[in-house]
């Protein structure tokens, strides 16, 4: 008999399990367009560790059979890769167009690598899907790029700037995934300033390169060798582990000085950043749909390969993470029953109980399972918890007294909002109005508009 994931597991208001006759709540859907197959070839690209098969594509036909399954439930669809735009513009707006015609898609975003991007492909997006979203993967300034290179070992971030470029003279406004490695670790500033300066950018979500249990470089259907295979070859055999690799201590520290000058220098004003904005708004009792700090995690995030396999978010390691099969499912019900059959669902909720009884679980939101695997469940000194705490601690000082970043150094002292949205010197305010000081205006663009949710 199979328990249900409240049976088996209190975590309640930190992993809500999919629940097939609830429609209310959105799914997400990456769809690996071209499965691993990309035109470049980062060294620490967690897609082709997979070995999945490449070349094939998802088409418009699974696109359809994956409404039908989920019929009635609201759809939000990432053509993901790999790199999607090799599928080529005739097939990416076959599918554009069949995801236009399904009423339960709700949002529609494109993850690139940004190689590819040209006007051609801006005018088919503005005609077939003009409210898409686009994301491009740069990890901030030239010499952050490191990793990301081409088969030939060489650099493509001179490519991506130039569709970036491109993408403001269009009026454009994209997101950037950024990957916090050693390359951008004490650079917070003038990362964070270097991104800033593309007028397309609005958007900048840092992510942390959590590599240490990576021991073998990506496996070739061939003996022959590209350049960037090699750079990764070298790279994996470094005595700590992959060069790539940072320790969750960095990245608190690369978050907290990132966040400490996205609101000094004012670049609040214009582009969300993460995880600083979830965590402001956790902490000030607001919701936010960044899975990290939600209870909508894996459970509500699923992942499309072209030979079909439907199975749980990309970033859990493949096959375990694997459901059922595109065409041989009938409906929902079907996948949460392959949810709830899941080994590796089941242990990775397991990650999580100690969340229970952590006095920070109602802002950390129990952060992310494939990210906590990643660093290495097995180390009895929990890392990832530490820097869960360390960076809300940081950001709950800069949130209090936005104008003085030292604050967010502090690890004596530990600030929560007692009363949040709620003004408690009217009359300050008003005095303030004409001359406002830095900490009204933070408190005011980051907690109220919409744009920065």
């Amino acid at each position: 008999m199979n328990l249900s994931t409240e049976q088996r597991h209190t975590i309640d208001g930190l992993y809500r399990s999919l629940d097939a006759d609830d429609t209310g709540t959105a799914v997400s859907v990456i769809v690996k367009t071209r499965g691993e197959t990309c035109d470049i070839d980062c060294l620490y690209c967690y897609e082709k560790r997979k070995e999945a098969p490449g070349g094939a594509r998802v088409s418009a036909d699974q696109i359809r059979r994956l409404a039908s399954i989920f019929k009635g439930r609201k759809l939000a669809v990432e053509l993901h890769g790999g790199e999607p735009l090799t599928a080529g513009r005739e097939h990416i707006g076959e599918i554009l167009a069949e995801l236009a015609g399904l009423p339960q898609v709700v949002r529609v975003s494109l993850q690139t690598n940004g190689v590819l991007l040209d006007a051609d492909w801006l005018d088919m997006f503005d005609t077939l899907c003009p409210d898409l979203r686009i994301g491009i993967s740069l990890d901030g300034d030239a010499q952050g790029n490191a990793w990301r290179v081409g088969y030939d070992g060489k650099p493509v971030y001179p490519r991506v700037a130039a569709s970036l470029n491109l993408l403001a003279e269009r009026g454009r406004s994209v997101g950037v995934i950024a990957a916090v490695t050693p390359a951008v670790l004490d650079r917070a500033e003038e990362v964070l300033d270097h991104l800033a300066a593309f007028g397309s950018v609005n958007a900048i979500s840092f992510v942390p390169c959590f590599d240490s249990t990576i021991r073998r470089s990506t496996a070739l259907p061939s003996r022959r060798k590209s350049a960037s295979r090699l750079l990764q070859q070298a790279a994996v055999n470094a005595a700590d582990g992959p060069a790539w690799a940072i320790h969750p201590d960095e990245y608190a520290q690369f978050v907290l000085a990132s966040t400490a000058h996205w609101i000094t220098a004012g670049h609040f004003a214009r582009i969300k950043m993460e995880p600083a904005v979830s965590t402001i708004r956790r902490l000030r009792g607001l919701t936010t749909g960044f899975c990290h700090f939600s209870d909508l995690k894996c459970d509500h995030v699923f992942t499309l390969y072209p030979d079909g396999r439907l199975g749980s978010c990309d970033e859990l390691p493949w096959p375990q993470a694997r459901l059922t099969q595109l065409e041989s499912t009938a409906d929902e019900h079907e996948v949460v029953r392959a949810q709830q059959d899941s080994v590796l669902l089941d242990q990775g909720k397991a990650l999580m109980d100690k969340c229970t009884t952590c006095d920070y679980r109602t802002t950390c939101g129990g952060g992310c399972i494939a990210t906590r695997w990643r660093q290495d469940p097995a180390n009895d000194h929990d890392a990832y918890c530490d820097y869960r705490m360390r960076m809300i601690d940081g950001v709950a000082a800069l949130l209090a007294q936005p104008a003085h970043p030292a604050g967010a150094w502090c690890q004596s002292v530990r600030w929560r909002p007692r009363t949040p949205n709620s003004m408690r010197d009217v009359n300050a305010f008003l005095t303030s109005w004409d001359t406002p000081d830095l900490s009204l205006i933070f408190n005011l663009v980051v907690l109220s508009s919409g744009r920065v949710r």
